[in-house]
């Protein structure tokens, strides 16, 4: 929990932390201020700062008019803008997919002709439930048209009125594609209380359809409606608990992308909305008696390596503590801390970072 010290706070992940706005002082000069909607410090700008800024962008303008274009030059549509757009084409997907998590801006993965996006689902996580007649859309999209269109294509696949809107808007994100939404509810929609959802690494189904066939069947539209994306299909076919169990794993990934796991502030115990999602996993588990669950802490790459490893590891044990209180057998659950290793999103930007605190829970 927090621990005032010199007037702030210590955090595991960030070592001291001082209150929002405080300059840290080094001597008798004050080199950075804490900035709190990204938790890290906030180099205060110098002179040399001020040169580049102005410095700059003189150079450019006079190496432009030195080296030429002339004023009958188009000023879009031509090969200046046909060059832009294959650079822009050629940097996006691949390695550039993680570090454009939380920062994409529509430049990202090319849409192809089926709404879908190579490599990658959105940038954020996203997640789409239906229990009985409730459906619920959770995602980050750019705009309010991104979000009209998003609610639009799930009611109309779905043949529903009304959903539970849990979308909310960033300019910095790209989110899931409509069509490509569209496309994978309208295989999904006869699988009974089912689950969509992507976490950044894999995009995961889950429900219940009556044969094998209809299994495979569903799991090609997926892979249409997102070509290039790792595809869990965890629909199980029939309703006996050997089948559900068999998919415990990709229930578990479907609760979590629907309901991030988080802490309380400069703490490792889970929030009040993680524990109750926390206790629907444990409802799950406890039908899969034989299902052995690791939960895995992360965290970002703010703070030493040490001290991310302790809070990763405090943190993974707080998640476990709750799973067996909540009726999961202790030695059905193990803990583990992995610090700030593995990341799947960039380090640099806050979306990014927010990303990479995180808790799994995998199945064996």
């Amino acid at each position: 929990m927090a621990n005032e010290q010199s007037g702030g706070f210590h955090d595991g992940e960030n070592q001291h932390v001082h209150s929002p706005g405080e300059p840290r002082i080094v001597g008798h000069e004050r080199v950075a201020t804490w900035a709190e909607e990204t938790r890290r410090y906030r180099r205060n700008v110098g002179g040399w700062w001020w040169l580049a800024f102005l410095g700059v962008p003189a150079v450019i303008a006079a190496a432009g008019l030195s080296l030429g274009g002339s004023n009958d030059a188009p000023s879009s549509g031509g090969t200046g803008a046909a060059s832009s757009s294959a650079s822009a084409s050629s940097t996006s997907g691949g390695t550039s997919t993680s570090t454009s998590q939380g920062t994409a801006t529509g430049s990202g993965a090319q849409p192809t002709a089926s709404g879908g996006a190579s490599g990658v689902a959105a940038s954020e996580a996203f997640a789409i439930t239906r229990t009985g007649a409730a459906v619920t859309v959770r995602a980050v999209v750019p705009n309010e048209d991104a979000k009209a269109e998003l609610i639009a294509s799930v009611k109309s696949a779905l043949q529903v009125a009304d959903v539970t809107d849990k979308v909310s808007v960033s300019a910095a994100a790209s989110g899931p594609a409509a069509a490509a939404v569209g496309s994978a509810l309208g295989a999904l929609k006869e699988a009974g209380d089912f689950g969509l959802a992507w976490d950044l690494k894999t995009l995961v189904a889950t429900g219940v359809v009556p044969t094998a066939e209809a299994k495979a069947s569903l799991g090609s539209a997926l892979g249409a409606a997102w070509p290039g994306v790792t595809v869990s299909n965890g629909v199980s076919v029939g309703n006996d608990a050997a089948a559900a169990c068999a998919n415990l794993g990709d229930a578990i990934k479907v609760a979590l992308a629907d309901t991030k796991i988080t802490f309380v502030k400069y703490g490792t115990d889970p929030n009040a909305e993680s524990v109750t999602v926390l206790k629907k996993v444990a409802a799950m588990a406890g039908k899969c008696p034989n299902a052995k669950l690791t939960v895995t802490g992360y965290t970002d790459a703010s703070g030493t390596p040490g001290e991310n490893q302790r809070l990763s590891e405090e943190r993974a044990q707080a998640v476990r503590a709750v799973l067996v209180g909540s009726g999961v057998a202790s030695a059905q659950v193990t803990a583990t801390g992995k610090g700030e290793a593995s990341p799947i999103a960039s380090n640099d930007t806050p979306a990014g970072i927010a990303a990479n605190r995180r808790v799994e829970i995998t199945v064996s």
